[in-house]
């Protein structure tokens, strides 16, 4: 009798449980990293500057253009770029991947001010 009635009890709560939406719950899963080590993107600005990246392990990058090099955060939904050495040196920028167009649209900024906007697009565009 006492098996009968945990067995009874056990049924009524995984029935709750799955009419409360939190039975059989899919766990959240991790956003997926479009920039990740050794892969190479183009900062394209606008007006025209360009320069090519290639992203390191340890979070950090380099560039093709005016010794620019630095560190990022995020590289999935997100990413924040943060030059340390270079032309570009004590810039900044935020970008959010755009899913349809396959790139990020970043703001760039310079002593916490907007200087400029761009886009951050996978591979090595030629011009740059």
């Amino acid at each position: 009798m006492r098996k009968w009635m945990l067995l009874t009890g056990s049924a009524v709560l995984m029935v709750t449980l799955a009419s409360s939406g939190t039975a059989g719950a899919a766990p959240a899963t991790a956003v997926p990293k479009h920039v990740k080590p050794g892969s190479v993107w183009t900062l394209e600005v606008s007006g025209g500057y360009c320069e090519v990246q290639t992203f390191l392990v340890d979070h950090l990058f380099t560039a093709n253009v005016n010794d620019d090099a630095g560190t990022y955060t995020g590289g999935g939904k997100k990413i924040t770029e943060t030059w340390t050495s270079g032309g570009f040196a004590g810039t900044t920028d935020s970008g959010t991947y755009l899913k349809s167009a396959g790139y990020y649209l970043v703001e760039l900024f310079l002593d916490g001010s907007e200087v400029n906007t761009g886009a951050l697009v996978p591979g090595a565009v030629s011009r740059c």
